[in-house]
């Protein structure tokens, strides 16, 4: 999971094409709230890894 914290804030940080999204806020459940609303994915861990990863709508569903 590509999860940073800038200036107190949370923004994550696509897993395949690093785009980013910020959340405008510090807290966590807010912050997961508007990734999801604006599209985003959060994809349980890999076996043998431990983080989470993230893919924007883009990524998600890619065009042709």
């Amino acid at each position: 999971m590509t999860l940073h914290w800038i200036k107190g804030k949370l923004e994550f940080e696509c897993d395949t094409c690093q785009e980013i999204l910020a959340s405008e806020t510090a807290d966590f459940h807010e912050a997961i709230e508007k990734l999801r609303s604006e599209g985003w994915t959060v994809l349980p861990p890999l076996r043998n890894s431990e983080e989470w990863r993230h893919r924007c709508n883009n990524c998600r569903f890619p065009r042709s």
